[in-house]
Formats: C-alpha cells, structure tokens, sequence
C-alpha cells in the first residue's frame, strides 16, 4: 500500500511505501492508488540536472538540499547498524 500525508505531493518523490499501523501522532494519509506506474526518481532527477546544465532548465535542488539528503541518507545508515530510531536535529541552509 502506498500513502502520502493528506494534501501532500503527489509524483514519483512523493509516495512510499508505509505500513499504515506504524502511522502515529495523527497523521492523516490517504490511499494512492497503485496503477501508475513511476519513473525511476534518481533517474527522472539525473534527467533535470542534465537538462539544467546544458539546456539552462530549472533545477528545483541546491546544494544544501543535497547535504540535507546526505544527512538523513547517513542517519539511516546508523539507525539499521543500531536497530534504533535515530532523533535528527534540524539544518539551516547554512550547515
């Protein structure tokens, strides 16, 4: 089953896969359904960066947005080798 926060994004970023039981602290979600099929998003993000590099496209993504990735990319890491929630403090733009 795949469920976004209500009112959230919809897209290939958007949706995860959640066991609905383990929502908590009144989270609302709603149900997306599964018949659409999403691009691969490392891909589909690859794609923007090409075509904002040589085509001068938008890019939505900067650098702080990519530590921030990287931040809860290693979080995960450590919370699988411990087995435990890992509490991340917030980042400014300037971390």
């Amino acid at each position: 089953m795949l469920i976004r926060p209500s009112g959230g994004p919809a897209g290939p970023y958007a949706a995860r896969p959640v066991v609905a039981s383990k929502l908590d602290g009144g989270v609302v979600a709603q149900i997306i359904p599964d018949n659409e099929e999403f691009d691969n998003a490392f891909k589909v993000q690859g794609e923007m960066f090409v075509r904002h590099v040589v085509e001068d496209a938008p890019f939505p993504h900067d650098f702080s947005a990519g530590a921030r990735g990287v931040y809860v990319a290693e979080a995960g890491l450590r919370s699988s080798a411990e087995g435990r929630r890992i509490e991340l403090e917030t980042l400014d733009d300037h971390s």
